[in-house]
């Protein structure tokens, strides 16, 4: 008889441990999902800052050539250059149009830093999904572990009772 019920009492323990680890690893899965969800809403954010920052440091930029550009033309026509033709309407045209390409950089970059960072979410989320999934399946696999346990046990129980 008491081998009949230790039997019995393995399978119940077998059956409880399954299910507590299958739950156990459904948790860490879900929170490894919520991880990456925080991180995708960081990206995104981030992303977002990106674009701020590079309007401002495109923007400061331009405001400082400006500045440039006019400290040079009032130097030349202290000078007395001729701001209305030649050579110096020629290098103020070069100096605008360069001023123009490097802010085009400067907002290139940030848009630039703003897509990987968008990518980097849509990475993030998709790991989530793969967690959530990995804890459900986790789940599954518990129960039927537990499943298997009891039937293993009932099993062992009737090859003791009828012996």
């Amino acid at each position: 008889m008491l081998p009949l019920i230790l039997s019995g009492a393995g399978a119940l323990l077998r059956f409880k441990g399954a299910l507590d680890e299958a739950a156990a690893e459904r948790r860490a899965a879900y929170f490894n999902a919520a991880e990456e969800e925080r991180l995708a809403a960081r990206n995104r954010y981030l992303a977002g800052l990106a674009v701020e920052r590079g309007e401002h440091e495109r923007e400061t930029y331009i405001r400082g050539f400006q500045q440039e550009q006019g400290q040079r033309t009032a130097a030349m026509g202290a000078s007395g250059i001729n701001l209305n033709s030649g050579t110096s309407v020629d290098v103020l045209a070069d100096n605008a149009a360069m001023a123009q390409m490097d802010a085009d950089m400067i907002r290139w970059n940030a848009d630039l830093e703003a897509w990987q960072l968008k990518e980097a979410a849509g990475d993030n989320v998709v790991r989530a999904g793969l967690y959530r999934s990995q804890g459900n399946y986790a789940l599954r696999a518990g129960r039927l572990n537990a499943l298997n346990s009891i039937l293993s046990g009932a099993g062992s129980m009737a090859g003791l009772a009828l012996s």
